[in-house]
């Protein structure tokens, strides 16, 4: 079995998980005066850097959650307005054959002639159906025939704008989620650096314990290890507990 080797973190929770970490031990064992802490420049260093990361990454992960309340709003929104799409025609065709009316009415709110909905089912489609039938309502009254009811146009456009606007916040959340994962990205090579400055330092206090030890004690500073003729796995990105720093 090959000599196992640290496992530097490849996710943000696990860059936070080893950088906080060994800021609490370093402090915990200056606070027991052990003779292997690191030098306080070094806990300085994390300090300084850590309250730029850590928010960073909870803002990154508001924005993330923000994202997914939006776009499931927008679902909702343009679930309910497809659902008045297709009460309204199915309303218009059972006029049309109860009161013998045209079938060309259904071109005059922009379908088929059968009557049949539309195939598409993306947002825009669905958004665009609802336009003919608002534009279609004006024609169709300019031509003699009553408005339609339950739903009413008015409905369906209140539909539509309630769907618009939700597109809009979801490409609005997408922005904000974009320049935060942006800002976080542009930190990571600076959280990489002093991690792996942290083990040498370590590497030089610990020197000339037993191998035993040095793991024992990078494990306590948050470090993890694997064995060389095993390929490492990298760590999750899962949300790590909040955490205070001055």
């Amino acid at each position: 079995m090959g000599e196992p080797r640290e496992l530097y973190p490849k996710s943000d929770n696990g860059r936070l998980r080893v950088l906080e970490t060994s800021v609490d031990q370093t402090a915990q064992d200056r606070l027991l005066a052990r003779p292997y802490v690191v030098p306080t420049q070094m806990e300085t260093m994390i300090q300084t850097f850590l309250a730029k990361f850590r928010p960073a990454y909870d803002h990154m992960l508001a924005e993330r959650g923000t994202r997914g309340k939006e776009v499931d709003e927008k679902n909702t929104a343009v679930s309910e307005l497809a659902q008045y799409v297709r009460d309204f025609l199915e309303v218009l065709q059972r006029r049309i054959a109860r009161e013998k009316q045209p079938e060309a009415l259904f071109i005059e709110y922009g379908q088929i002639r059968s009557g049949e909905n539309a195939t598409g089912q993306a947002a825009a489609d669905i958004i665009d159906y609802a336009d003919q039938i608002i534009k279609g309502e004006v024609r169709v009254i300019a031509d003699g025939y009553a408005p339609m009811t339950n739903p009413t146009v008015a409905e369906i456009e209140t539909k539509r704008n309630a769907a618009i606007a939700e597109i809009a916040d979801v490409n609005a959340a997408k922005s904000n989620l974009d320049q935060a994962q942006h800002d976080l990205d542009a930190l990571r090579p600076e959280a990489d650096k002093l991690i792996r400055i942290m083990n040498s330092q370590l590497d030089i206090t610990l020197y000339g314990m037993s191998k035993d030890d040095i793991r024992a004690i990078k494990e306590r500073y948050g470090f993890t290890f694997y064995d060389r003729e095993t390929a490492p796995t990298g760590d999750e990105e899962t949300p790590p507990p909040p955490h205070n720093h001055p």
